[in-house]
């Protein structure tokens, strides 16, 4: 009977962590990253998903409707404001609900450490939201109720991406990986390593969005529920949404 119980509890225990994983039925786990946007733990939001779909106003992404914007788009939808004394551009950011990476960008700044106080400094005001369409599998992305752009993506295998609200609760760039199975760190660069470059974590643990070692699997349902994008994708998305951004998806 004991040994009956062990294997119980290590299936529920496997299972719990099933999420997010690569063809290989690689389960995954994350560990503390070299560098995150974090915040404290946003609850799932509990709506259903005509209802959450009718209150954020999403509409419906035609083929014919799609039209890419780049970041020099976006600058054009810029406004300046000039740098307080004592702000950051993390602060600046923060106020205007967009992420770091997104001034930078429209900014052409080397170094988002080294603000002047009195300097123009380009924003744009969020937040940034996101539409998962797992039949198209594509990602679209909108600065409030304005389409920006359509990326494809891969989804989980068995239909194992969930289906409803969520949002972005931390932000990682190349996190170390766990292998749940040989309990071994695993950085970015090793061959094994199956992340990508950014990871967005869902406030449900081990559903999110990364990048991937995979650029076949795009298009695919190649996951155990994340939602995949190429590495040069991921890294855009990740300049444009910010911690508490929502995340719709729509079977």
């Amino acid at each position: 009977m004991k040994t009956t119980h062990k294997i119980l509890f290590l299936l529920i225990f496997v299972f719990s962590f099933a999420g997010c994983g690569e063809k290989t039925n690689t389960l995954q786990t994350f560990d503390a990253p070299i560098n995150q946007e974090s915040s404290a733990p946003t609850p799932l939001v509990s709506k259903d998903l005509e209802s959450t779909s009718s209150e954020a106003g999403t509409p419906k992404i035609e083929k014919a409707e799609v039209v890419n914007l780049s970041f020099e788009d976006l600058e054009k939808r810029a406004f300046e404001q000039v740098i307080q004394k004592g702000e950051s551009l993390s602060q600046i950011a923060a106020q205007h609900h967009v992420a770091l990476g997104l001034l930078v960008r429209l900014n052409h700044m080397d170094n988002p450490n080294q603000i002047r106080m009195g300097k123009k400094l380009k924003v744009i005001e969020g937040p940034f939201r996101i539409v998962v369409n797992k039949k198209e599998k594509t990602l679209s992305l909108f600065l409030k109720s304005e389409h920006i752009k359509t990326y494809d993506i891969a989804i989980g295998k068995s239909d194992s991406t969930p289906e409803g609200a969520f949002t972005i609760m931390n932000k990682m760039v190349k996190p170390i990986w766990t292998d749940p199975y040989l309990r071994i760190k695993i950085n970015s660069g090793d061959p094994r390593y199956p992340l990508g470059t950014r990871w967005m974590q869902f406030a449900e643990y081990g559903y999110g969005i990364h990048g991937t070692n995979d650029p076949a699997s795009i298009k695919q349902e190649a996951s155990l529920g994340c939602i995949r994008m190429l590495n040069t994708d991921v890294e855009e998305l990740y300049d444009s949404v910010s911690i508490g951004s929502e995340v719709l998806i729509m079977p």
